[in-house]
């Protein structure tokens, strides 16, 4: 996410997304998001469907912890077994 906030060079983005950044809890990459990641790659290259590599890893490890990943990228929904909630487009419009 830092490495998108330097691409885009706006301060105000960068300055409210690290300010997200800050407030969540950040879980290391452990055992078993490696056996997971080679399963989910194995598996979905067999099925002809590809997310990239940092992708994939980011699914493994959301599936090693028991979490769900909340995003509006689409194509993690082909990986198997991942929750997928998009905060943005699935929540029901506030009614006044």
């Amino acid at each position: 996410m830092k490495y998108g906030l330097e691409k885009a060079r706006g301060h105000r983005l960068k300055s409210a997304m690290l300010a997200v950044l800050d407030a969540i809890e950040i879980v290391n990459l452990e055992k078993p998001a490696d056996e997971i990641y080679a399963f989910l790659r194995a598996e979905m290259a067999q099925k002809g469907k590809a997310i990239t590599p940092n992708d994939m890893f980011i699914a493994a490890h959301a599936m090693a912890i028991g979490a769900t990943m909340v995003t509006d990228d689409e194509g993690f929904r082909q990986v198997p077994g991942l929750t997928v909630e998009n905060w943005l487009r699935d929540v029901p419009a506030v009614r006044e």
